[in-house]
C-alpha cells in the first residue's frame, strides 16, 4: 500500500480515498477529513501528528503512536470492522465529539496500549461490540460525557489503572460490566455503572 506522510502543514480531503493509499500523519502534520472525505486506507499518526475528522467526514481505520492525537468533530465518524482506533509505542490523546465504533466479533472503539487518553463530549458514541474502550500499558483517563457502549463485554476498560469520570447525564454500558478498572484507578460519579475493582474474569480477555 503507498502511504502519503504528512510531517508539517495541513492535508485537506474532501472526496473518497480508496483503500489502496494509507496515510502517517508526524510531526506538525495535520490531516483533515472533511465533508464528503472518506479515507478507507490506514491513518497512522505519530509524534505529535494531528488527525481532525470533520464534520460529514469518515475514517475507517486509525492507529494513534507515540504521541499522537485523534479530534473527530460533530458529525464524523471512525468505522471499522474490528477495532476502529488502535493506539501503541506512546500514550494517544482521543477526542471525540462524533461516532468512534468498532463492529464485528473482536470490535472495539478505541483500544489503546500504550496509556493515554479519551474524551468523549456530549451526544457523542463510542462503541463497539466487544468493549466500547480498552487502555493498557499505562495509566488511563476516560471523561465522558456522552455514550460508551460495550456490547458483549465491557464499556470501559481501564487495565493499567487510571481514573474515569462519568457525567450525570451521560452513561457507560457493558453487556457484562460497565467499568473494570485494575491496578487501582477511580471513577467519579457512577450513574449508569457497574464497577469490578478486582481481577477481570477470563471471557473478558477473549
Amino acid at each position: 500500500m503507498p502511504t502519503i506522510t504528512i510531517s508539517s502543514g495541513t492535508t485537506s480531503v474532501s472526496s473518497p480515498i480508496s483503500n489502496t493509499t494509507g496515510y502517517l500523519v508526524e510531526g506538525s502534520g495535520t490531516l483533515e477529513i472533511v465533508a464528503g472525505g472518506i479515507v478507507s486506507g490506514l491513518i497512522t499518526i505519530s509524534s505529535g501528528g494531528q488527525v481532525d475528522v470533520e464534520g460529514d467526514g469518515e475514517a475507517l481505520d486509525i492507529l494513534v503512536s507515540g504521541g499522537g492525537s485523534l479530534t473527530v468533530a460533530f458529525g464524523g465518524t471512525v468505522t471499522t470492522a474490528g477495532t476502529a482506533v488502535s493506539g501503541t509505542g506512546g500514550t494517544g490523546t482521543v477526542v471525540n465529539s462524533g461516532s468512534i465504533t468498532g463492529t464485528g466479533t473482536a470490535g472495539q472503539g478505541v483500544h489503546l496500549d500504550a496509556g493515554g487518553s479519551v474524551t468523549n463530549a456530549a451526544a457523542a458514541l463510542i462503541a463497539g461490540y466487544n468493549d466500547g474502550i480498552f487502555i493498557g500499558g499505562a495509566a488511563g483517563a476516560v471523561v465522558n460525557s456522552g455514550s460508551i457502549v460495550g456490547s458483549i463485554a465491557t464499556g470501559v476498560i481501564l487495565d493499567a489503572g487510571g481514573a474515569v469520570t462519568n457525567a450525570a447525564s451521560a452513561s457507560i454500558t457493558g453487556g457484562i460490566e460497565g467499568v473494570v478498572l485494575l491496578a487501582g484507578g477511580a471513577c467519579g460519579h457512577q450513574r449508569s455503572l457497574r464497577l469490578d475493582h478486582g481481577r477481570r474474569r477470563r471471557h473478558l480477555r477473549q
